[in-house]
């Protein structure tokens, strides 16, 4: 699969996708840093930010995933 140019709301939904992926792959609680590098290394091989080298990418998606798990983890706080 090549690299697809920037979409936000479609980079989103593929960061959401994969760090649900990621819970499925890597269960348990001690494997956070262990899921977040393998949703960045997944998400970096599909979207191409022009003006950005690759570590700059990795340091987006980085901050795109801690988001996301954020705002799963504000969920589930709330539920319980």
């Amino acid at each position: 699969m090549g690299k697809r140019k920037l979409d936000g709301e479609k980079v989103m939904m593929l960061v959401d996708r994969l760090v649900r992926a990621a819970e499925l792959l890597f269960p348990g609680n001690r494997s956070g840093e262990e899921k977040k590098a393998w949703v960045i290394a997944q998400v970096n091989d599909r979207v191409n930010i022009p003006v950005l080298g690759e570590r700059t990418e990795s340091l987006i998606i980085g901050f795109l995933v801690d988001f996301t798990v954020s705002l799963y983890n504000d969920i589930k706080s709330r539920k319980e």
